[in-house]
């Protein structure tokens, strides 16, 4: 089976990511969308998902108004020579909000700062197969936020495991999501503003074994986005509106408020999508199936 160099796959996601995030004239002016490979779901009200599937891995995301999942996975195991990459997700919401301030009615525009909290840790996890086999996984998110269609923020984590010589256990991840980010954003009180959220998520690799050797290469990226409200609403000078502010949305939501989940003790990120356990539990198993590989000596 063919596989897919990593510097390839690399440019056929940033490929795919341009031409499906961008922002299209005929969508709605409140929508939220879940897209993984074929499968697309678009909604004005409640909560999109799609889900898809390769022989390697699998993709599944979620949207809704201030909440974005979107996570894959590829395991590439016991073949001699095997790779590919999940269908890439991507979660999707936009809204049109007009601020007015009603005791300063000729005030003209000012700034208006929310926060969003972006969590989660793309991961690699590699049981090496011995001398001279190829281990290759590429774990990756991007978050990108767009104003009336042009794009004011965005952030993104990617990692990538190469080769390995001797057989051992060795887990690689990415620097952890930034958690809470806080964005500025120019508005013209009393006229409509778009704003729209893209989250994304990949995850692809190759790995090739020679006879007699075991290994496997897996690589997870679980995602999750919380809108976590406006915390500031100022005109040009400066001066602090937020008490006075009114801020009407297309969806309804109001968005002043946080939509974060309380603060959790520190541990692995729980809740991030649909199938995130039983890909945990699939880790264990394999875990421990590499550490008892480990502890063999090499042949």
């Amino acid at each position: 089976m063919n596989h897919i160099p990593l510097p390839i796959l690399a440019t056929g996601v940033l490929s795919a990511l341009a031409a499906l995030a961008a922002p299209s004239p005929a969508q709605a002016a409140c929508l939220v969308r879940a897209q993984a490979g074929a499968a697309l779901q678009e909604l004005t009200t409640g909560v999109a998902s799609a889900n898809d599937a390769t022989p390697f891995g699998s993709s599944s995301t979620t949207a809704a108004f201030g909440r974005l999942s979107a996570n894959s996975s590829v395991s590439l195991s016991d073949t001699q020579t095997d790779g590919g990459s999940t269908p890439i997700p991507i979660a999707h919401f936009e809204d049109d909000w007009t601020v007015t301030i009603p005791s300063q009615p000729g005030l003209f525009a000012g700034t208006l700062t929310f926060e969003i909290l972006l969590v989660g840790e793309p991961t690699v996890e590699v049981q090496v197969g011995g001398q001279g086999a190829v281990h290759e996984m590429n774990t990756g998110y991007q978050l990108l936020v767009n104003r009336n269609g042009g794009f004011i923020s965005g952030t993104d984590g990617r990692r990538l495991y190469g080769t390995g010589m001797t057989p051992q256990l060795v887990t690689v991840g990415t620097v952890p999501a930034p958690g809470r980010i806080s964005i500025d954003v120019t508005v013209v009180f009393g006229v409509p503003v778009n704003l729209a959220f893209d989250l994304i998520s990949s995850t692809g690799g190759n790995q090739v074994l020679f006879p007699g050797q075991d290994g496997f290469t897996i690589g997870r990226t679980n995602m999750a986005l919380y809108w976590a409200g406006v915390t500031s609403i100022r005109d040009n000078g400066g001066n602090e509106l937020l008490e006075q502010a009114v801020l009407s949305s297309c969806s309804g939501v109001d968005w002043l408020e946080s939509q974060a989940p309380p603060p959790v003790p520190v541990g692995p990120a729980v809740g991030l999508g649909v199938g995130l356990g039983a890909i945990g539990i699939g880790g264990i198993a394999i875990r421990r199936r590499a550490r008892d590989a480990s502890r063999r000596p090499p042949p």
